[in-house]
């Protein structure tokens, strides 16, 4: 169960729950020993026609990591290395199969066996041929401490032209740039990233191995995940550390986010390199369309219009950027329609990652136009509620159940208010409901984007 929370980087107890689900419907069977596995070879089968080459890649390279993070032993280092290159992972394979080598006795590999013993049936001859080298280089340092004084002398004039290539800083690279927004091949999440930078700026792999960590003054920080991680090809990435400044219910208006900016000083340091401080994940919730296409219109930033027959169907996919503050929440993505019947919670279409910066995800779209000709409108918005019938009734969690039909539906509101406040702002104004001692409606903001649809 471990492996399968830190794959999908969801808490223990969603996953339990999800298990004790399929094993209810038949789907799934645990062994005595606790270990879960798939009812039927047919169900297995079925599932793995659904998981494309890059769903493969990513599972075996996170499984990979986490098994590098947690072995005890050597053979699980050397399962690590072989799931890192069945994800398509070299460098980060090298990297651990490096510690091996270089916490070994040095008797322990020799060039015809380092191969072999590492990547087992794994055949990979560039990786192969790395291992030997680094095999080679250890034993050629081995000969070079034997080396009297000339050696030594020759070491310091060599120290003396390397001395701008010595690692000296870390820089924090975690932030999307512009043009990574709008590029379909960017993950959906990238991690918290720090390199090593020489003093000359470039990045360097010479604290390869060696380990990266978290540090806080500020004891009010919530965290979950690891705090450390291993450098590797001149980066360490922190793909399962989660952060967030102060609980998400003291986050309401624009000045908490400007206070949660000026935290107690958080930072990234190693050994003997200048630490980096962390910009604190409090930006503001934002949504927006970047591509797509829907009834064969392609979809780009702005207004995008499709024009149907009544009753035809509207299908398609919509790719979204989106952002949310702060890891102590659920984030949902929901759909309204300006026609039909609204009060179901039908419109849920999935949960969202919490604190990151435009993060790419995308949404298919199936669903019946309108039988009567007219202008109509399908949007998409986001928050901090638990389903889409909170966010389209425009009512908290705290009420106990969502209230319908008392003035501040999202779909009731007019269509030129929403078309304008998604194209101008991307957020549209909501009088919320909140329920405490006493009932209290308070103007929200929620991020939007929309699609309007023309029958006729």
């Amino acid at each position: 169960m471990a492996s399968v929370v830190n794959i999908l980087e969801v808490s223990e107890q969603v996953v339990s729950d999800r298990l004790a689900g399929l094993e209810r419907g038949g789907f799934a069977s645990r062994g005595n020993d606790g270990s879960w596995s798939v009812a039927h070879a047919l169900l297995r089968e079925s599932a793995a026609e659904l998981l494309t080459k890059g769903d493969w890649l990513l599972g075996a390279r996170r499984l990979g990591n986490w098994l590098a993070r947690t072995a005890g032993t050597d053979a699980e280092y050397r399962q690590a290395v072989r799931l890192l290159l069945s994800g398509d992972d070299r460098d980060g394979a090298f990297a651990i199969a490096k510690q091996l080598i270089l916490r070994a006795p040095r008797e322990a590999f020799d060039e015809s066996t380092v191969a072999r013993v590492i990547l087992g049936g794994v055949d990979d001859p560039p990786l192969a041929e790395r291992l030997r080298a680094l095999v080679r280089a250890r034993r050629r340092s081995y000969l070079a401490r034997l080396i009297g004084g000339a050696a030594a002398l020759i070491a310091v004039v060599a120290a003396a032209v390397l001395i701008p290539f010595r690692p000296v800083r870390l820089v924090d690279v975690s932030e999307l740039n512009a043009q990574d927004a709008d590029d379909p091949a960017t993950p959906f999440e990238r991690p918290l990233r720090v390199e090593v930078r020489n003093a000359l700026g470039l990045r360097s792999t010479w604290r390869d191995g060696d380990s990266v960590h978290y540090t806080s003054s500020d004891s009010g920080v919530l965290l979950r995940g690891r705090t450390a991680a291993v450098i590797r090809g001149g980066v360490a990435e922190f793909d399962s550390l989660y952060i967030a400044v102060i609980p998400h219910g003291e986050l309401r208006l624009r000045a908490d986010y400007m206070r949660a900016e000026r935290a107690k000083d958080q930072r990234f340091v190693a050994a003997g390199l200048e630490s980096v401080q962390l910009v604190v994940n409090t930006w503001p919730e934002a949504l927006r369309i970047v591509d797509g296409i829907v009834n064969g219109r392609r979809l780009r930033a702005g207004l995008n219009t499709v024009r149907v027959a009544p009753d035809a169907e509207i299908s398609g996919s919509v790719a979204f950027r989106y952002t949310t503050p702060n890891r102590g929440i659920l984030y949902v993505l929901v759909r309204g329609t300006s026609w039909g019947q609204r009060g179901g919670d039908t419109l849920t279409l999935r949960s969202l990652l919490a604190g990151v910066k435009d993060a790419r995800m995308q949404s298919t779209l199936r669903l019946r136009a309108p039988t009567t000709a007219g202008d109509y409108l399908i949007a998409w918005t986001q928050s901090g509620e638990p389903t889409g019938s909170w966010l389209l009734s425009g009512t908290n969690w705290s009420c106990g159940t969502p209230r319908w039909g008392d003035g501040n539906d999202l779909m009731a509101l007019p269509m030129d208010q929403l078309i304008r406040a998604a194209v101008e702002k991307g957020m549209v104004s909501v009088p919320w409901l909140y329920c405490g001692p006493e009932e209290v409606r308070a103007s929200r903001s929620i991020p939007i984007a929309v699609l309007k649809v023309e029958v006729r």
